[in-house]
């Protein structure tokens, strides 16, 4: 999500990085498997602004070798409030917008 934040020059400098919230639980359901192949859903949430993601991953044989299968990881919630600043970014549900944590920062 960083990655897709950083390649667009629509987001690139309005928008936070987005770390795990560890204080939410990471849920990951498996939903399919066929012989050496096993596919997973995870659901997770990041900070700031605590948005709710939901992706696909899955691996064949050999856990090391886990691969994203998500192009693009869905947004589960509401984020017009935080991601403003990027309407015209193609990464927008992904956005937390810089100027909200330097407000947070100095209403402190």
């Amino acid at each position: 999500m960083n990655q897709a934040i950083q390649t667009d020059p629509r987001s690139k400098y309005i928008c936070a990085p987005l770390f795990v919230n560890q204080d939410e639980p990471i849920v990951v359901e498996q939903f399919k498997s066929e012989g050496n192949l096993h596919l997973y859903e995870a659901t997770y949430s990041v900070k700031p602004g605590n948005g709710k993601f939901k992706g696909y991953f899955g691996h064949e044989g050999n856990v090391s070798d886990i691969k994203i299968l998500s192009e693009r990881l869905a947004r589960l919630n509401a984020y017009e409030n935080t991601a403003f600043c990027a309407k015209r970014s193609a990464f927008q549900p992904y956005c937390y917008c810089l100027s909200l944590l330097k407000t947070s920062i100095s209403a402190k």
